[in-house]
């Protein structure tokens, strides 16, 4: 029985870790990341998430429109923001299986400029 609570107690102190890592918290049922969009990048430019719901909000600092576009590994939009206006801050969520995606902002010009970035679902 003490075994029992001491390990509960050790898998509730790893999951706040976990959950208090810089951008990225839980969320009831998932995950919620914070991704800033700048003119022309994404920061953070990599992430991981746990596979199921994760939440994306998305903060635009930059002076002009931005998107943001979740893309799986065949290329198919699985998440998406149209427009994000300068200042303004927008949510999406998705349900993500395990696998390797890619962030874009498919403005003209932005992806080709470097406005990606890397989503690992584990």
């Amino acid at each position: 029985m003490r075994r029992s609570l001491r390990l509960a107690a050790a898998l509730a102190a790893v999951v706040l870790l976990l959950a208090a890592a810089p951008g990225r918290a839980a969320a009831a049922g998932g995950v919620t990341v914070t991704v800033k969009a700048g003119d022309l990048f994404f920061d953070p430019k990599a992430l991981e998430v746990p596979a199921g719901d994760v939440t994306f909000t998305v903060v635009n600092e930059g002076a002009i429109e931005h998107n943001f576009v979740v893309r799986d590994a065949s290329g198919a939009t699985v998440a998406e923001i149209p427009v994000i206006a300068p200042g303004a801050t927008e949510r999406v969520t998705a349900r993500l299986a395990a696998g390797a995606y890619r962030i874009v902002c498919t403005f003209p010009g932005h992806t080709e400029a470097g406005m990606t970035g890397t989503l690992t679902v584990e």
